[in-house]
């Protein structure tokens, strides 16, 4: 079931190996024991198109969104977001020290009453 959507401006320093960003925000929410690694999806996108405060070239974002189903406790949502956000700092630090980057990670709850998903009979038996 979780979401991560993973949005940069395009002038980051950073040309990272976003499969490997995308590893380890996977890792994180694997170690809380609540997630199973087949229901994780991320995707990252980079906006060529982006005005930051006065519009100065040396300004540059890294915003990342993470749904995960309701019911799960605060003291919980905000260990992960501290522990994702870390991962993030950590993968942007360039961009932090020579831009003027903010880096934000917005974790949100999807209403488990109303969620739904359809999977696929291949994904459901090729161990996806």
């Amino acid at each position: 079931m979780p979401h991560i959507i993973l949005e940069h401006s395009a002038n980051v320093v950073e040309k990272s190996d976003f499969k490997n960003v995308m590893k380890k925000l996977h890792d994180v929410m694997m170690d809380f024991g609540v997630f199973a690694l087949n229901d994780i999806k991320s995707r990252v996108y980079s906006a060529d198109n982006f005005f930051i405060a006065d519009g100065a070239p040396h300004h540059a974002f890294v915003h990342c969104e993470v749904g995960i189903l309701s019911g799960r406790t605060l003291e919980m949502r905000e260990k992960l977001s501290e522990k994702m956000i870390g991962v993030l700092k950590d993968e942007f630090q360039d961009s932090l020290h020579e831009r003027h980057c903010i880096v934000s990670l917005e974790l949100r709850e999807l209403d488990r009453d109303t969620y739904r998903k359809v999977i696929s009979a291949h994904a459901s038996t090729s161990g996806m």
